[in-house]
């Protein structure tokens, strides 16, 4: 009666909407407008639309009221960050300043950090090394240089240690002692590791995701970011990449259990993925949705009336072969393909044309050859090419 109910109180909008899934049973709801966060004690969730004021969703009863402002990056005890371009600070709930932290990247980004379950302690990674406070007085418990990554999972579960990863290694290290211990050292590159609430860690890596314990969960396709526990510790979260060739890799979710097949629960491609926040309390995952973004069709024009033969190519058999890439693309768009999906299959055929042909790459075809595909673009009712890495791999 509730799926009922919210399914007439929230319709899925034309643009974007907000999943909830309840993983172990597989049931999905879904809202209107963009996810914010979880309300700490998991009963609703925060939205907001075009950046306007919070709303709350309440999950039992699907009522929507206004929500107070709260501050970004908060922790369980009402702790917050701030960021400056080259310093970020801890304050207490009552704002004020209780540490403060050298960073480097010179654009006020956030950086890693993570809070204890309890709140108690608050861990940061920055350029300039990794710090471990106490958020009762603001006293560094742990200092260590170096360049380190943590996620957001990065406390064991009685904040005695915290994950790190630094190149291909993930450390564990204690609190308060400072000691370090290797976990894991792996070929290649590593995101940051995570620690679960009940006690298990992950670790993301190229084909899969490691949890000491439990058999490998192997994946197709690339994890990217670090894999993520539900708060009961039994499930973890991870996108997926699926490589398109000359083009940007298209992004999915899937959820598994250690040892067990991954389950997708949006495919590659299917839609443009946001944030995915488990629930503080329960295996429930909200993902932020939005239909894969084309650009709209303006008013279209007649279709030209014929495909020009030469495309600056340094011979007739060069030219012809890049005739026939603007003759394939010129079907598409007749037919009704999309710009991206038209442009996608242009820069295939033009790596093959390009490992044929000597002179493909030269600034003066790729050009020609732009200059072709816009007049099929803009009677499609699309814009015309903006750079020519649009045309070519």
């Amino acid at each position: 009666m509730l799926l009922a109910l919210l399914a007439l109180a929230f319709t899925t909008p034309a643009h974007a909407d907000i999943r909830v899934y309840d993983v172990p049973s597989g049931t999905v709801r879904t809202f209107e407008d963009d996810l914010h966060a979880w309300t700490p004690d998991g009963a609703g969730l925060l939205i907001s639309r075009g950046g306007r004021a919070l709303r709350r969703i309440d999950l039992a009863t699907g009522s929507v009221a206004p929500a107070p402002e709260t501050k970004a990056f908060a922790g369980p005890l009402g702790h917050w960050i701030s960021v400056d371009f080259d310093y970020a600070a801890l304050h207490a709930p009552d704002g004020r300043e209780l540490a403060r932290f050298r960073t480097s990247s010179g654009l006020g980004d956030t950086p890693d950090h993570a809070w204890t379950h309890d709140g108690a302690r608050f861990t940061v990674a920055t350029d300039y090394g990794l710090w471990v406070v106490d958020t009762a007085t603001g006293q560094t418990l742990v200092h260590r240089t170096g360049e380190t990554y943590l996620t957001e999972q990065a406390f064991a579960p009685d904040g005695s240690a915290v994950l790190v990863t630094r190149g291909r290694r993930v450390l564990r290290v204690d609190v308060p002692s400072g000691r370090v211990t290797p976990v894991y050292t792996a070929r290649e590159m590593l995101p940051p590791a995570a620690w679960s609430a009940a006690g298990r860690i992950a670790i993301t890596t190229e084909h899969r995701i490691l949890a000491p314990g439990a058999r490998s969960i192997r994946v197709d396709t690339r994890p990217v970011d670090p894999a993520l526990w539900s708060a009961d510790g039994g499930t973890l979260r991870f996108f997926l990449a699926q490589p398109e060739a000359c083009s940007a890799p298209a992004f999915g979710l899937a959820v598994a259990a250690p040892g067990e097949a991954p389950r997708i629960l949006v495919k590659p491609a299917e839609r443009e993925l946001g944030a995915a926040l488990w629930s503080p309390v329960a295996p429930l995952l909200a993902v932020d949705v939005r239909d894969v973004s084309e650009p709209a069709r303006g008013k279209r024009r007649p279709w030209p009336k014929r495909i020009s033969r030469h495309y600056s190519m340094y011979t007739a058999r060069g030219d012809a072969a890049m005739r026939r890439l603007v003759v394939r693309a010129s079907r598409s768009l007749k037919r009704g393909d999309g710009r991206e999906q038209v442009l996608a299959q242009v820069r295939l055929d033009f790596a093959r044309v390009a490992g044929r042909f000597a002179g493909a790459q030269d600034t003066a075809v790729r050009e020609r050859l732009a200059d072709e595909l816009d007049r099929w673009l803009v009677a499609a009712g699309f814009v015309a090419i903006e750079a020519l890495d649009e045309v070519t791999c």
